[in-house]
């Protein structure tokens, strides 16, 4: 069900035709599709190693 009318589904939009080769390949495709649509992807590795702040 969805949440509201009033926002545009972009399931399909999002959804791959094929599993992707690599973590850089989907990653590619995302901010090629989202660019599209007006969305930005914002990316977090598992593997960052804890939090750190910058020292400035």
């Amino acid at each position: 069900m969805p949440l509201s009318s009033n926002f545009p589904d972009y399931k399909d939009t999002f959804t791959p035709s094929k599993p992707f080769p690599s973590r850089e390949a989907a990653i590619s495709w995302l901010q090629m599709i989202g660019g599209e649509n007006k969305f930005v992807l914002v990316t977090k590795r598992s593997d960052a190693g804890g939090i750190k702040r910058r020292e400035g």
